[in-house]
Protein backbone atom coordinates (compact mmCIF):
# COMPACT_ATOMS: atom_id res chain seq x y z
CA UNK A 1 0.00 0.00 0.00
CA UNK A 2 2.82 2.37 0.89
CA UNK A 3 4.49 1.60 -2.44
CA UNK A 4 1.29 2.50 -4.35
CA UNK A 5 0.90 5.77 -2.44
CA UNK A 6 4.56 6.66 -3.05
CA UNK A 7 4.22 5.92 -6.76
CA UNK A 8 1.11 8.11 -7.02
CA UNK A 9 2.92 10.96 -5.26
CA UNK A 10 5.89 10.68 -7.62
CA UNK A 11 3.61 10.77 -10.66
CA UNK A 12 1.67 13.71 -9.25
CA UNK A 13 4.81 15.71 -8.48
CA UNK A 14 6.64 14.83 -11.72
CA UNK A 15 7.08 18.12 -13.63
CA UNK A 16 7.07 16.25 -16.95
CA UNK A 17 3.32 15.67 -16.48
CA UNK A 18 2.51 19.21 -15.40
CA UNK A 19 1.32 21.65 -18.02
CA UNK A 20 3.44 24.79 -18.23
CA UNK A 21 1.97 28.24 -18.12
CA UNK A 22 2.94 30.92 -20.61
CA UNK A 23 5.99 32.30 -18.78
CA UNK A 24 7.25 28.81 -17.85
CA UNK A 25 7.07 27.72 -21.48
CA UNK A 26 9.09 30.78 -22.55
CA UNK A 27 11.70 30.03 -19.87
CA UNK A 28 11.90 26.44 -21.10
CA UNK A 29 12.54 27.60 -24.66
CA UNK A 30 15.23 29.98 -23.41
CA UNK A 31 17.01 27.14 -21.64
CA UNK A 32 17.12 25.11 -24.86
CA UNK A 33 18.06 28.00 -27.14
CA UNK A 34 21.42 27.64 -28.94
CA UNK A 35 21.47 31.32 -29.96
CA UNK A 36 21.88 32.78 -26.47
CA UNK A 37 25.05 30.82 -25.48
CA UNK A 38 26.62 31.78 -28.80
CA UNK A 39 25.88 35.46 -28.22
CA UNK A 40 27.17 35.27 -24.64
CA UNK A 41 30.37 33.61 -25.85
CA UNK A 42 30.92 36.56 -28.20
CA UNK A 43 30.44 38.91 -25.22
CA UNK A 44 32.99 36.99 -23.16
CA UNK A 45 35.47 37.19 -26.04
CA UNK A 46 35.00 40.95 -26.39
CA UNK A 47 35.47 41.44 -22.64
CA UNK A 48 38.69 39.38 -22.74
CA UNK A 49 39.92 41.45 -25.68
CA UNK A 50 39.19 44.64 -23.74
CA UNK A 51 41.18 43.42 -20.72
CA UNK A 52 44.06 42.45 -22.99
CA UNK A 53 44.04 45.90 -24.55
CA UNK A 54 44.12 47.57 -21.13
CA UNK A 55 47.09 45.44 -20.11
CA UNK A 56 48.96 46.61 -23.21
CA UNK A 57 49.68 49.84 -21.29
CA UNK A 58 51.80 47.88 -18.79
CA UNK A 59 55.40 46.89 -19.53
CA UNK A 60 56.11 43.43 -20.88
CA UNK A 61 58.55 41.24 -18.97
CA UNK A 62 60.48 38.25 -20.29
CA UNK A 63 63.19 35.95 -18.92
CA UNK A 64 65.44 33.43 -20.63
CA UNK A 65 68.62 31.42 -20.79
CA UNK A 66 70.98 30.92 -23.70
CA UNK A 67 74.19 29.00 -24.50
CA UNK A 68 76.56 29.62 -27.42
CA UNK A 69 79.60 27.60 -28.55
CA UNK A 70 82.08 28.42 -31.35
CA UNK A 71 84.50 25.81 -32.73
CA UNK A 72 87.05 27.58 -34.93
CA UNK A 73 88.22 29.73 -32.07
CA UNK A 74 87.00 27.65 -29.20
CA UNK A 75 84.79 29.59 -26.85
CA UNK A 76 81.71 28.97 -24.82
CA UNK A 77 79.14 31.45 -23.51
CA UNK A 78 76.02 30.87 -21.46
CA UNK A 79 73.82 33.13 -19.41
CA UNK A 80 70.39 34.21 -18.29
CA UNK A 81 68.55 37.48 -18.47
CA UNK A 82 65.45 39.41 -17.45
CA UNK A 83 64.14 42.01 -19.86
CA UNK A 84 61.32 44.51 -19.69
CA UNK A 85 59.89 46.56 -22.55
CA UNK A 86 57.68 49.60 -22.15
CA UNK A 87 56.11 51.74 -24.80
CA UNK A 88 56.29 55.40 -23.81
CA UNK A 89 54.48 56.88 -26.80
CA UNK A 90 52.66 55.44 -29.78
CA UNK A 91 50.86 58.45 -31.14
CA UNK A 92 47.87 57.77 -28.89
CA UNK A 93 46.90 54.62 -30.81
CA UNK A 94 46.90 52.60 -27.59
CA UNK A 95 44.17 54.81 -26.16
CA UNK A 96 42.13 54.73 -29.38
CA UNK A 97 42.39 50.95 -29.60
CA UNK A 98 41.43 50.68 -25.94
CA UNK A 99 38.30 52.80 -26.49
CA UNK A 100 37.49 50.79 -29.61
CA UNK A 101 37.63 47.54 -27.61
CA UNK A 102 35.57 49.09 -24.84
CA UNK A 103 32.73 50.04 -27.17
CA UNK A 104 33.00 46.71 -28.95
CA UNK A 105 32.30 45.08 -25.57
CA UNK A 106 29.30 47.38 -25.05
CA UNK A 107 28.10 46.45 -28.53
CA UNK A 108 28.38 42.77 -27.64
CA UNK A 109 26.28 43.34 -24.50
CA UNK A 110 23.59 45.00 -26.58
CA UNK A 111 23.91 42.09 -29.01
CA UNK A 112 23.08 39.64 -26.22
CA UNK A 113 19.97 41.68 -25.36
CA UNK A 114 18.95 41.73 -29.01
CA UNK A 115 19.46 37.97 -29.28
CA UNK A 116 17.25 37.50 -26.21
CA UNK A 117 14.50 39.55 -27.87
CA UNK A 118 14.83 37.48 -31.03
CA UNK A 119 14.57 34.19 -29.12
CA UNK A 120 11.59 35.54 -27.19
CA UNK A 121 9.84 36.62 -30.39
CA UNK A 122 10.21 33.14 -31.87
CA UNK A 123 9.11 31.53 -28.60
CA UNK A 124 6.04 33.71 -28.07
CA UNK A 125 4.81 33.52 -31.66
CA UNK A 126 5.19 29.73 -31.66
CA UNK A 127 3.34 29.36 -28.35
CA UNK A 128 0.53 31.72 -29.37
CA UNK A 129 0.04 30.02 -32.73
CA UNK A 130 -0.12 26.67 -30.97
CA UNK A 131 -2.78 28.00 -28.58
CA UNK A 132 -4.80 29.43 -31.46
CA UNK A 133 -4.67 26.16 -33.44
CA UNK A 134 -5.57 24.11 -30.35
CA UNK A 135 -8.56 26.35 -29.66
CA UNK A 136 -9.61 26.20 -33.31
CA UNK A 137 -9.58 22.41 -33.09
CA UNK A 138 -11.90 22.55 -30.08
CA UNK A 139 -14.22 24.92 -31.98
CA UNK A 140 -14.48 22.53 -34.92
CA UNK A 141 -15.03 19.63 -32.53
CA UNK A 142 -17.97 21.56 -31.11
CA UNK A 143 -19.23 22.18 -34.64
CA UNK A 144 -19.00 18.46 -35.41
CA UNK A 145 -21.04 17.62 -32.33
CA UNK A 146 -23.59 20.29 -33.25
CA UNK A 147 -23.97 18.86 -36.76
CA UNK A 148 -24.34 15.32 -35.42
CA UNK A 149 -27.06 16.45 -33.03
CA UNK A 150 -28.68 18.36 -35.87
CA UNK A 151 -28.65 15.27 -38.12
CA UNK A 152 -30.23 13.10 -35.41
CA UNK A 153 -32.96 15.65 -34.80
CA UNK A 154 -33.57 16.02 -38.55
CA UNK A 155 -33.94 12.26 -38.97
CA UNK A 156 -36.45 12.07 -36.16
CA UNK A 157 -38.50 14.87 -37.64
CA UNK A 158 -38.32 13.26 -41.09
CA UNK A 159 -39.63 9.96 -39.73
CA UNK A 160 -42.51 11.85 -38.18
CA UNK A 161 -43.25 13.41 -41.57
CA UNK A 162 -42.56 16.94 -40.41
CA UNK A 163 -39.82 17.74 -42.95
CA UNK A 164 -38.72 16.57 -46.37
CA UNK A 165 -35.84 14.22 -47.21
CA UNK A 166 -33.91 17.17 -48.64
CA UNK A 167 -33.55 18.53 -45.12
CA UNK A 168 -31.91 15.25 -44.05
CA UNK A 169 -29.54 15.33 -47.01
CA UNK A 170 -28.66 18.93 -46.21
CA UNK A 171 -27.87 17.98 -42.60
CA UNK A 172 -25.63 15.12 -43.79
CA UNK A 173 -23.75 17.48 -46.09
CA UNK A 174 -23.24 19.87 -43.18
CA UNK A 175 -21.87 17.00 -41.08
CA UNK A 176 -19.43 16.06 -43.86
CA UNK A 177 -18.22 19.65 -44.11
CA UNK A 178 -17.75 19.78 -40.34
CA UNK A 179 -15.63 16.61 -40.44
CA UNK A 180 -13.46 18.09 -43.20
CA UNK A 181 -12.97 21.31 -41.24
CA UNK A 182 -11.98 19.37 -38.15
CA UNK A 183 -9.42 17.35 -40.12
CA UNK A 184 -7.93 20.56 -41.54
CA UNK A 185 -7.77 22.01 -38.01
CA UNK A 186 -5.96 18.88 -36.81
CA UNK A 187 -3.39 19.23 -39.58
CA UNK A 188 -2.77 22.87 -38.66
CA UNK A 189 -2.45 21.88 -34.99
CA UNK A 190 0.02 19.12 -35.84
CA UNK A 191 2.20 21.62 -37.70
CA UNK A 192 2.18 24.08 -34.81
CA UNK A 193 2.87 21.23 -32.35
CA UNK A 194 5.95 20.24 -34.33
CA UNK A 195 7.31 23.80 -34.16
CA UNK A 196 6.62 24.06 -30.43
CA UNK A 197 8.17 20.66 -29.74
CA UNK A 198 11.30 21.72 -31.63
CA UNK A 199 11.72 24.77 -29.39
CA UNK A 200 10.43 23.49 -26.04
CA UNK A 201 10.96 19.73 -26.27
CA UNK A 202 7.28 18.97 -25.61
CA UNK A 203 3.82 20.53 -26.04
CA UNK A 204 2.45 20.26 -22.50
CA UNK A 205 1.32 23.86 -22.01
CA UNK A 206 -1.90 25.48 -20.86
CA UNK A 207 -4.31 26.19 -23.71
CA UNK A 208 -5.54 29.64 -22.70
CA UNK A 209 -4.83 33.19 -23.78
CA UNK A 210 -2.21 34.30 -21.22
CA UNK A 211 -2.60 38.07 -21.51
CA UNK A 212 -6.30 38.42 -22.30
CA UNK A 213 -7.23 40.09 -18.99
CA UNK A 214 -4.24 42.45 -19.12
CA UNK A 215 -4.97 43.42 -22.71
CA UNK A 216 -8.62 44.10 -21.93
CA UNK A 217 -7.57 46.51 -19.20
CA UNK A 218 -5.25 48.55 -21.45
CA UNK A 219 -6.32 52.09 -22.18
CA UNK A 220 -5.93 52.99 -25.83
CA UNK A 221 -5.80 56.72 -25.03
CA UNK A 222 -2.66 56.17 -22.99
CA UNK A 223 -1.11 54.24 -25.87
CA UNK A 224 -1.72 57.08 -28.29
CA UNK A 225 0.06 59.60 -26.03
CA UNK A 226 3.26 57.58 -25.57
CA UNK A 227 6.53 58.99 -26.89
CA UNK A 228 9.17 56.91 -28.62
CA UNK A 229 12.63 56.46 -27.07
CA UNK A 230 14.99 54.86 -29.56
CA UNK A 231 17.86 54.60 -27.08
CA UNK A 232 16.13 51.79 -25.18
CA UNK A 233 16.26 49.40 -28.12
CA UNK A 234 19.23 46.99 -28.00
CA UNK A 235 19.64 47.00 -31.79
CA UNK A 236 19.96 50.81 -31.72
CA UNK A 237 22.40 50.61 -28.79
CA UNK A 238 24.46 48.04 -30.66
CA UNK A 239 24.56 50.14 -33.83
CA UNK A 240 25.59 53.26 -31.89
CA UNK A 241 28.35 51.41 -30.05
CA UNK A 242 29.59 50.05 -33.38
CA UNK A 243 29.84 53.58 -34.81
CA UNK A 244 31.82 54.82 -31.80
CA UNK A 245 34.00 51.69 -31.92
CA UNK A 246 34.81 52.14 -35.59
CA UNK A 247 35.48 55.86 -35.08
CA UNK A 248 38.18 55.01 -32.54
CA UNK A 249 39.52 52.32 -34.86
CA UNK A 250 39.98 54.92 -37.61
CA UNK A 251 41.73 57.21 -35.12
CA UNK A 252 44.07 54.39 -34.08
CA UNK A 253 44.95 53.68 -37.72
CA UNK A 254 45.73 57.35 -38.41
CA UNK A 255 47.98 57.60 -35.35
CA UNK A 256 50.24 54.96 -36.88
CA UNK A 257 51.84 57.81 -38.85
CA UNK A 258 53.22 59.34 -35.63
CA UNK A 259 56.62 58.44 -34.11
CA UNK A 260 56.91 55.66 -31.54
CA UNK A 261 59.03 55.85 -28.39
CA UNK A 262 60.03 52.64 -26.58
CA UNK A 263 62.14 51.90 -23.54
CA UNK A 264 63.73 48.60 -22.51
CA UNK A 265 65.81 47.51 -19.55
CA UNK A 266 67.77 44.24 -19.40
CA UNK A 267 69.62 42.55 -16.55
CA UNK A 268 71.91 39.73 -17.70
CA UNK A 269 74.44 37.36 -16.14
CA UNK A 270 76.82 35.62 -18.57
CA UNK A 271 79.51 33.01 -18.16
CA UNK A 272 82.16 33.46 -20.90
CA UNK A 273 84.88 30.78 -20.87
CA UNK A 274 84.56 30.40 -17.10
CA UNK A 275 84.41 34.12 -16.30
CA UNK A 276 81.22 35.69 -14.93
CA UNK A 277 79.96 38.95 -16.34
CA UNK A 278 76.97 40.85 -14.97
CA UNK A 279 75.46 43.59 -17.07
CA UNK A 280 72.55 46.05 -16.94
CA UNK A 281 71.43 47.63 -20.20
CA UNK A 282 68.84 50.31 -20.88
CA UNK A 283 67.68 51.33 -24.30
CA UNK A 284 65.57 54.29 -25.39
CA UNK A 285 64.49 54.16 -29.04
CA UNK A 286 62.51 56.48 -31.28
CA UNK A 287 60.97 55.06 -34.46
CA UNK A 288 59.73 57.38 -37.18
CA UNK A 289 57.72 55.72 -39.99
CA UNK A 290 58.90 56.88 -43.40
CA UNK A 291 57.58 54.34 -45.88
CA UNK A 292 55.67 51.08 -45.34
CA UNK A 293 54.49 50.25 -48.82
CA UNK A 294 51.20 52.17 -48.39
CA UNK A 295 50.05 49.69 -45.71
CA UNK A 296 49.02 52.39 -43.22
CA UNK A 297 47.02 54.31 -45.82
CA UNK A 298 45.30 51.09 -46.91
CA UNK A 299 44.50 50.28 -43.28
CA UNK A 300 42.99 53.75 -42.76
CA UNK A 301 40.82 53.41 -45.87
CA UNK A 302 39.63 50.00 -44.71
CA UNK A 303 38.64 51.29 -41.25
CA UNK A 304 36.91 54.30 -42.80
CA UNK A 305 34.90 51.95 -45.03
CA UNK A 306 33.87 49.92 -41.97
CA UNK A 307 32.87 53.12 -40.17
CA UNK A 308 30.74 54.23 -43.13
CA UNK A 309 28.98 50.87 -43.11
CA UNK A 310 28.30 51.17 -39.36
CA UNK A 311 26.91 54.69 -39.81
CA UNK A 312 24.64 53.43 -42.59
CA UNK A 313 23.35 50.61 -40.36
CA UNK A 314 22.69 53.04 -37.50
CA UNK A 315 20.78 55.45 -39.75
CA UNK A 316 18.64 52.67 -41.19
CA UNK A 317 17.85 51.21 -37.78
CA UNK A 318 16.91 54.57 -36.28
CA UNK A 319 14.60 55.34 -39.20
CA UNK A 320 13.06 51.87 -39.18
CA UNK A 321 12.67 51.94 -35.41
CA UNK A 322 10.60 55.11 -35.56
CA UNK A 323 8.32 53.80 -38.29
CA UNK A 324 8.05 50.38 -36.59
CA UNK A 325 7.04 52.09 -33.36
CA UNK A 326 4.28 54.10 -35.01
CA UNK A 327 3.04 51.05 -36.89
CA UNK A 328 3.05 48.77 -33.84
CA UNK A 329 1.22 51.36 -31.72
CA UNK A 330 -1.54 51.77 -34.31
CA UNK A 331 -1.78 48.02 -34.85
CA UNK A 332 -2.05 47.41 -31.12
CA UNK A 333 -4.90 49.91 -30.75
CA UNK A 334 -6.75 48.39 -33.72
CA UNK A 335 -6.10 44.81 -32.54
CA UNK A 336 -7.35 45.52 -29.02
CA UNK A 337 -10.54 47.14 -30.28
CA UNK A 338 -11.10 44.29 -32.74
CA UNK A 339 -10.51 41.61 -30.09
CA UNK A 340 -13.02 43.27 -27.74
CA UNK A 341 -15.64 43.55 -30.50
CA UNK A 342 -15.15 39.96 -31.60
CA UNK A 343 -15.34 38.72 -28.02
CA UNK A 344 -18.68 40.52 -27.55
CA UNK A 345 -20.00 39.18 -30.85
CA UNK A 346 -19.02 35.64 -29.85
CA UNK A 347 -21.03 35.86 -26.62
CA UNK A 348 -24.08 37.18 -28.45
CA UNK A 349 -23.78 34.56 -31.18
CA UNK A 350 -23.47 31.76 -28.65
CA UNK A 351 -26.55 32.97 -26.81
CA UNK A 352 -28.51 33.29 -30.07
CA UNK A 353 -27.51 29.82 -31.25
CA UNK A 354 -28.53 28.13 -28.00
CA UNK A 355 -31.91 29.82 -28.16
CA UNK A 356 -32.51 28.89 -31.80
CA UNK A 357 -31.31 25.31 -31.30
CA UNK A 358 -34.00 24.81 -28.68
CA UNK A 359 -36.55 26.17 -31.15
CA UNK A 360 -35.25 23.71 -33.76
CA UNK A 361 -35.62 20.80 -31.34
CA UNK A 362 -39.18 21.93 -30.69
CA UNK A 363 -39.91 21.99 -34.42
CA UNK A 364 -40.31 25.76 -34.54
CA UNK A 365 -37.42 26.43 -37.01
CA UNK A 366 -36.02 24.76 -40.13
CA UNK A 367 -32.64 23.17 -40.84
CA UNK A 368 -31.74 26.17 -42.99
CA UNK A 369 -32.37 28.51 -40.07
CA UNK A 370 -30.26 26.32 -37.81
CA UNK A 371 -27.48 26.16 -40.41
CA UNK A 372 -27.30 29.96 -40.55
CA UNK A 373 -27.06 30.08 -36.76
CA UNK A 374 -24.41 27.35 -36.77
CA UNK A 375 -22.23 29.18 -39.27
CA UNK A 376 -22.65 32.43 -37.38
CA UNK A 377 -21.68 30.71 -34.13
CA UNK A 378 -18.64 29.04 -35.77
CA UNK A 379 -17.47 32.24 -37.40
CA UNK A 380 -17.81 34.25 -34.18
CA UNK A 381 -15.85 31.65 -32.17
CA UNK A 382 -13.11 31.40 -34.78
CA UNK A 383 -12.94 35.15 -35.31
CA UNK A 384 -12.74 35.79 -31.57
CA UNK A 385 -9.93 33.25 -31.32
CA UNK A 386 -8.08 34.90 -34.21
CA UNK A 387 -8.68 38.31 -32.64
CA UNK A 388 -6.95 37.30 -29.42
CA UNK A 389 -4.02 35.91 -31.38
CA UNK A 390 -3.63 39.18 -33.28
CA UNK A 391 -3.94 41.21 -30.07
CA UNK A 392 -1.23 39.16 -28.33
CA UNK A 393 1.08 39.39 -31.34
CA UNK A 394 0.47 43.14 -31.58
CA UNK A 395 1.41 43.52 -27.92
CA UNK A 396 4.59 41.49 -28.53
CA UNK A 397 5.56 43.73 -31.48
CA UNK A 398 4.76 46.84 -29.46
CA UNK A 399 6.97 45.76 -26.54
CA UNK A 400 9.86 44.78 -28.79
CA UNK A 401 9.76 48.07 -30.70
CA UNK A 402 10.41 49.68 -27.30
CA UNK A 403 13.30 47.26 -26.69
CA UNK A 404 11.52 45.50 -23.83
CA UNK A 405 10.82 41.85 -23.13
CA UNK A 406 7.17 40.99 -22.90
CA UNK A 407 7.52 40.14 -19.20
CA UNK A 408 8.92 43.62 -18.46
CA UNK A 409 6.59 45.59 -20.70
CA UNK A 410 4.24 47.82 -18.74
CA UNK A 411 2.33 51.02 -19.47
Amino acid sequence: MKFIILTMLLVWTNPAHAKLNFSEAIDGIFERSPEIPSSQANLEYSEAALLSQKLQLLPSVSAGWSKTETFESVSERSGNFIKTNFNLFKGGSHYSTWKSSEHNSLSAKAGVDQTILGVEYSAVTTILNFIQKAKDKKIFQKLLKINRDSLRTTKRRYKRGLISQQEVIRARVDLGLAKARLKAARIDLNNSMAKLDSLLGHTDINISWPLAKDLLSLRTKKLKNLEFEAGNRPDIKQARMNVIRDTHTVSAAKRSFLPRVDFSYTISNDDINGTDYSEQTSLLSISIPLFDGWKTVSSIKQTQSTLASSQKTLTQRERNAKSDWEKSKKNLVESLETAKERNSNMKLSRKLYKSNFKRFQQGRSSVNDLQVDQNRFLDSESQANLGWLQAHLAWLDFCHTMGKRISNCNL
